[in-house]
């Protein structure tokens, strides 16, 4: 049985200490592709200790006979101190493989693991509970039954499907204290409600979805004060349309259709910022025409009118567009250049500036005589900064074979924006495009720390931790935010036996934002 463990302690800082970051690591350790065990699960700390959260499936079954409510698992949680030895294990249902057929997911919340499970019933139904354990003894202390939906059988030819369409969503509020469930994905269903801090379950809800075509959910988010959100896409006349669906916390709910305001654009997927005060609730979205996309859109929403705000475009401009092109992150079209596909994150500064940060990409497929080979790309870091209708960009350019290296770490530092990433030694020093080289070795990249001002200009840029050792390099797209200004992330490789691709972990870095 493999044990997925972050590190428990840590060693005295091994790199240069840069000018507002620091990297330090762990003992190493191998830690091989939980899936080569037919297990899986996740790892996170709370207080002092450490807790695994694993689950193993049972036996496969036949295709003629494969049925939904079959595909069961076992559920052990692991606590362990900060030298890594074994304090407690909990075997839910005395160890029997009785949950599933969707997986579970595991949350802290109310100074309790909160560790939300499905199980099958002999009528076909699929009930969604909850179990509140006691960190200090691992002993459950409350568990309740949230929602029971039914599921059509599809076959074992359709049940990867029917498990990867499910939807668990687990968001707290703002001031943590309240925990939005939301359910949905294989039914014309979705439920939801709200967990206090007595754990006590409270506005559930079952709503019947909008029978649109291609209707799927994509982000969500509770404020403070209960409102719900969920932002969704559709298609019509084989256009992808945008919207919010608002659950209010006066019992109201309302399908908010998305208008850039302009009839020519129209938005990409619609994300959630809670402003640092609280005050407001942004949506923002990258937008596109004909072709890829246009730039990026701001805009807010009010649970009480349900009702969106100002729409705001902020377009790339003509520089960043030719440079993007060059790189291959571009599109030309009738003598127009538009940008590939950027997701952002959000942040806010300290004077109100909403900063957006993402890398476009582009997959590109070369054929031979033998066969074809699909390659992604990672591009230029793009940095924007918003304030008072006024848009500024600041460009990281870098050009990297998409790879567990690709990921970013952004986080708000007073009135600039700290941004960790990982790059080609040679590019650190090149603010320029036509300068970057493409690396398609990970192995090869530094992990790098560059601060920019609310106005995009790059103040420092520098590398903070060499490449790692052999041919193991950062997984910066796997991350944990430990604290306000502390993340983990491990150091890995990708390794090929004679059936199939896995992952071997042997270190950790923890970086700490100053």
């Amino acid at each position: 049985m493999k044990k997925f463990l972050l590190p428990c302690f840590l060693l005295a800082v091994i790199f240069l200490h840069a000018q507002t970051a620091t990297v330090s690591l762990s003992k190493e350790f191998v830690l091989k592709d939980r899936g080569l065990s037919n297990s899986t699960g996740s790892t996170y700390r709370f207080g002092d200790f450490f807790y695994s959260t694993e689950y193993v499936y049972k036996g496969m079954q036949f295709a003629y006979t494969a049925k939904l409510k079959n595909v069961t698992y076992g559920i052990n949680l692991y606590k362990y101190t900060a030298d890594m030895h074994e304090v407690e294990k909990l075997e839910l249902g005395n160890g029997e493989k009785q949950y599933g057929p969707f997986a579970p997911k595991t949350v802290i919340f109310g100074n309790k693991i909160l560790l939300f499970y499905y199980k099958a019933q002999e009528d076909g139904s699929i009930k969604l509970l909850f179990t509140a354990i006691d960190p200090e003894t691992l002993t459950e202390t409350n568990t309740k039954e949230l929602y029971s939906m039914t599921e059509k059988n599809g076959g074992l030819f359709k049940m990867e499907g029917e498990v990867a369409a499910n939807k668990l969503f687990l968001q707290a509020s703002p001031d943590k204290t309240n925990l939005m469930v939301s359910q949905s994905g294989n039914t014309n269903q979705m439920f939801t409600c709200v967990i206090n801090s007595n754990l006590e379950v409270i506005s559930p809800s079952v709503l019947l979805l909008k029978n649109l075509n291609a209707f799927h959910l994509q982000d969500y988010f509770i404020d403070n004060a209960g409102n719900k959100y969920f932002s969704y896409t559709y298609t019509l006349d084989k256009v992808n349309k945008r919207g919010v669906l608002v659950q209010n916390s006066k019992g109201k709910e309302a399908y908010l259709d998305f208008n850039t305001g302009q009839s020519q654009w129209e938005a990409n997927m619609l994300s959630f910022y809670m402003s640092n005060d609280n005050s407001k609730l942004y949506v923002y979205a990258n937008y596109y025409g004909d072709y890829m996309d246009e730039g990026v859109l701001l805009s807010t929403i009010d649970a009480e009118k349900l009702s969106f705000g100002t729409v705001q475009l902020f377009p790339y401009t003509d520089e960043i567009r030719e440079k993007m092109n060059k790189l291959g992150f571009g599109s030309k079209n009738k003598g127009s250049i538009t940008v590939n596909r950027v997701y952002y994150i959000c942040n806010e500064l300290e004077d109100g500036t909403l900063t957006f940060t993402g890398c476009p990409y582009f997959v590109r497929t070369l054929n031979y005589s033998h066969g074809s080979i699909t390659k992604s790309y990672d591009g230029p870091i793009i940095n924007i900064f918003i304030k008072g209708g006024k848009c500024s960009f600041g460009i990281l350019y870098r050009k990297q074979e998409s790879s567990h290296a690709s990921g970013l770490i952004v986080m708000p530092y007073k009135n600039s924006l700290v941004c960790i990433y990982c790059d080609s030694k040679k590019n650190i020093d090149f603010g320029d495009a036509e300068k970057v080289k493409s690396e398609d070795n990970p192995a090869k990249l530094v992990l790098v720390q560059a601060v920019l001002n609310s106005d995009g200009t790059v103040t420092d840029r520098q590398e903070i931790g060499g490449d790692a050792t052999g041919s193991n390099y950062y997984f910066l797209d796997s991350y944990e935010r430990t604290s306000k200004k502390s993340f983990v992330f491990p150091i890995g490789r990708e390794r090929v036996n004679l059936m199939r691709y896995y992952t071997e972990l042997v270190q950790w870095a923890t970086l700490e934002i100053n």
